[in-house]
């Protein structure tokens, strides 16, 4: 039987989202796209680059663009116009020929002056060329007075130039729009909730058992600082947040109720609470920001989900659980919830 070789794939969106990790040497494809990378162990999905391909036939020439802010004839206008009235002061060799003004004779190779290299010194340029022309029989040595026109001529090309440059290449945030709409994960958390506890708050933190609020706990809660400025605005687009929340239930009901999973503000009381634990303050949920299973089954797997609401107050945060009864006799559930993000 034939053997058949299939390497890591998925849709473009999905690998965004997911984010992975690739062990070295192993490809992951994007099925939608034809695009595929190579992992290296260390790097995310998001930040290694595409593998490249064999290189294909050269496509075809664009259109000519309609932006003609710098062409050859308003740039020769710009340079003949500055050098047909100007004066040269010439040294004394004939005491008949002390200045003359040369509106008469603008040189003859502006065109070329034009199509001077961004690289080259224009000022020395235009130097060059025009002392070339004004090559006299009698071979007077001569200076120009107008080097500030020259001067002006070479900062509003630069000008002309740098403008241009700049446009081409300015962009904003929305260039990956879909990227910003994207949940990312903020916060992570999980807990159990085992037999006999009463009703009440609890905050998640580790994978330990929940915290309750006000009393004293060795473990850890998993606390997250909100700061409204490390979640700008985008494109016009507001941060908005989001949860999601996944209970599994062992083999007992846990009782017939509500468990209500929100984002939380947690604090720290004067007083520890007792050596060797700390005792944390959990508040009420943020407006908006709570997800409710009723009466989950035994043996279940139940994915809650949340809808958007806004930042709130800049503070410390924790992922709380609200329970509306005590859990059963022998019941058991583990608890595992994000705190997502997205600008929309």
């Amino acid at each position: 039987m034939a053997q058949v070789i299939q390497f890591r794939r998925g849709l473009y969106s999905r690998w965004l989202s997911v984010n992975p990790i690739l062990a070295e040497g192993e490809m992951g494809l994007e099925i939608d796209t034809g695009k595929f990378k190579v992992g290296n162990g260390v790097l995310h999905w998001n930040n290694l680059d595409y593998s490249s391909g064999i290189k294909g036939d050269k496509g075809d020439k664009g259109d000519t663009g309609s932006d003609a802010s710098v062409t050859k004839s308003n740039v020769e206008a710009v340079l003949t116009g500055a050098i047909t009235s100007h004066t040269h002061d010439y040294e004394p060799v004939n005491s008949n020929i002390q200045t003359h003004v040369t509106s008469a004779h603008a040189p003859s190779n502006a065109v070329a002056l034009a199509t001077v290299k961004a690289d080259t010194d224009i000022s020395d340029a235009l130097s060059n060329k025009h002392s070339n022309s004004l090559d006299h029989s009698n071979s007077l040595d001569h200076s120009h007075t107008n080097k500030s026109i020259l001067d002006s001529i070479q900062e509003a090309l630069t000008t002309i130039l740098k403008g241009n440059y700049d446009t081409a290449y300015t962009h904003s945030q929305a260039a990956n729009p879909a990227f910003n709409s994207v949940y990312r994960s903020i916060l992570e958390a999980a807990g159990s909730h085992i037999a006999a506890k009463a009703a009440g708050t609890y905050g998640l933190g580790q994978g330990d058992p929940l915290a309750v609020s006000g009393t004293g706990t060795l473990y850890p809660l998993k606390v997250l600082y909100i700061d409204s400025a490390d979640y700008p605005t985008i494109d016009g687009k507001a941060a908005k947040l989001r949860i999601r929340c996944i209970i599994e239930c062992n083999d007992v009901a846990p009782f017939t109720g509500t468990f209500t999973v929100g984002l939380h503000p947690v604090t720290r009381p004067s007083t520890s609470g007792g050596a060797g634990v700390c005792i944390y303050t959990i508040g009420s949920a943020v407006s908006g920001s709570t997800v409710v299973g009723t009466n989950l089954a035994a043996d279940s797997q139940n994915n809650l989900v949340g809808a958007d609401f806004a930042l709130p107050a800049n503070g410390f945060y924790i992922i709380g659980i609200v329970t509306s009864a005590a859990m059963a006799t022998s019941s058991h559930v583990h608890i595992s919830a994000s705190l997502q993000i997205r600008n929309n």
